[in-house]
């Protein structure tokens, strides 16, 4: 099957590429397509960018997650 993930030029997330490849491991061929960045992606989410790092430190989760944002490069 041919999987097309339609992410936001403005921010990407680690989680994207996270499935992307849990789909290539299933054997299906995935693309990314980009859409031009939303309004919000331009501004970014400030408030959760700030309680998923209070959530990091109070929990202490070390290594990346779900919601961490990835360089473009990393998502084409």
């Amino acid at each position: 099957m041919i999987v097309s993930i339609l992410v936001d030029r403005g921010i990407h997330r680690r989680w994207q590429i996270w499935l992307a490849e849990g789909l290539a491991r299933q054997g299906h061929l995935v693309t990314f397509a980009s859409m031009a960045p939303s309004e919000a992606s331009t501004r970014g989410f400030p408030s959760l960018d700030l309680f998923l790092m209070l959530e990091r430190l109070i929990h202490r989760m070390p290594g990346p997650h779900a919601f961490d944002p990835v360089a473009a490069g990393e998502v084409d």
